[in-house]
């Protein structure tokens, strides 16, 4: 879950697989209540696959955490 003092204005997503190739990457879409980032590409092995979400906030300071599956 991203959240801001500012508000985030933007969350961003990636998706690598293991090897480093990336498989997607795209825009989040704001709900009202939360981001949410539906991957479209098929990704059938998701062992040791990245996921990267960076988020943005109205200043423009952007936070990113990535996550080994």
């Amino acid at each position: 879950m991203a959240t801001d003092d500012f508000g985030v204005v933007s969350v961003n997503v990636k998706i690598e697989n293991a090897d480093g190739s990336l498989v997607e990457q795209g825009a989040a879409v704001n709900n009202g209540a939360e981001w949410i980032y539906t991957a479209t590409a098929s990704n059938p092995d998701l062992a040791g696959d990245k996921i990267t979400v960076t988020a943005s906030d109205a200043p423009a300071n952007l936070t990113e955490e990535t996550k080994t599956l």
